[in-house]
């Protein structure tokens, strides 16, 4: 799922190398699973502003002319796919980052 990874905060921390959970075959398989859950709890326009946004490289602007709505409700719309999308993703590697350390 390129789009989720594309909208990481650029200030965003990553684990360091060695606190990173060991990505597998069934991790990557488990994230990918994870992540069409996620994007499912989201709105149909959620989903449509984001992929317009960041599928197509699209600018706000353009993402409110052609889903024909407001600026205001796409910046809204938007805004709020990202924070649902980036609180899923840190309870996402908090759970790996857990299940790895209860491995070990």
């Amino acid at each position: 799922m390129t789009e989720v990874q594309t909208l990481e905060a650029p200030s965003a921390r990553r684990p360091s190398a060695s606190k990173a959970p060991r990505t597998t075959k069934s991790t990557a398989n488990l994230g990918e699973g994870f992540a069409a859950r996620v994007l499912s709890v989201l709105s149909e326009h959620q989903r449509i502003a984001l992929r317009l946004r960041h599928g197509e490289g699209l600018s706000p602007e353009q993402v409110a002319a052609r889903m024909k709505l407001p600026q205001g409700v796409t910046d809204r719309l938007l805004a709020d796919a990202e924070r649902t999308l980036q609180a899923a993703r840190r309870a996402f590697v908090e759970a790996l980052v857990e299940t790895s350390a209860a491995r070990d």
